[in-house]
C-alpha cells in the first residue's frame, strides 16, 4: 500500500505504510492513491502501482 509519495528533485519518491521506499521514478509528481502513483515524464503521464509496474500511460 501507497503511503505517501514526494517529489525530490527530479524524481519521485514513493513509501509503504512502515516509512519504506518501495520505488523511485523520474519525472514529476501528479498524484497519487493507496494503490497508484502517477508520473509526468516529458510529454506523458504514467501511473504505477505499488509494485512499480506500469499501468497505464496518457
Amino acid at each position: 500500500m501507497i503511503s505517501v509519495a514526494v517529489q525530490r528533485g527530479t524524481c519521485v519518491y514513493v513509501y509503504n505504510e512502515r516509512n519504506c521506499q518501495i520505488m523511485q521514478k523520474t519525472g514529476q509528481l501528479v498524484g497519487y492513491t493507496s494503490s497508484t502513483v502517477s508520473v509526468k515524464n516529458g510529454n506523458s503521464v504514467f501511473t504505477y502501482n505499488e509494485r512499480g509496474n506500469q499501468i497505464s500511460m496518457h
